[in-house]
């Protein structure tokens, strides 16, 4: 797909930055890496949280540049269905 600023695409470019930047904070929280380090635990996973976001950015630019239209509209719903499932793992860690 050659056009990147066709709906489809802005959205792939919407989901992935969002999608990552949530697994990146889940990556912290599975790893440890923010426990005992005080108010640098803040700064730890925001990092995280931004350099697989901006990862994801960069990936799904060269995948609306070279994939057709159907396959970005797929790797939509596989974003869209894994934000849903992230807000669930969300909305589940902050009841209990």
């Amino acid at each position: 797909m050659k056009k990147p600023a066709k709906p489809a695409s802005l959205l792939l470019y919407l989901l992935a930055f969002i999608d990552f930047f949530l697994v990146g904070g889940f990556f912290v929280q599975l790893t440890g890496e923010a426990d005992g380090q005080g108010l640098a635990a803040g700064a730890i996973v925001f990092v995280y949280a931004v350099s697989f976001a901006v990862a994801a950015l960069i990936a799904s630019f060269f995948l609306v540049r070279y994939a057709n239209h159907r396959s970005v509209v797929i790797v939509n719903w596989l974003l869209l269905i894994l934000f849903v499932i992230e807000l669930c793992i969300i909305i589940y860690q902050v009841k209990n």
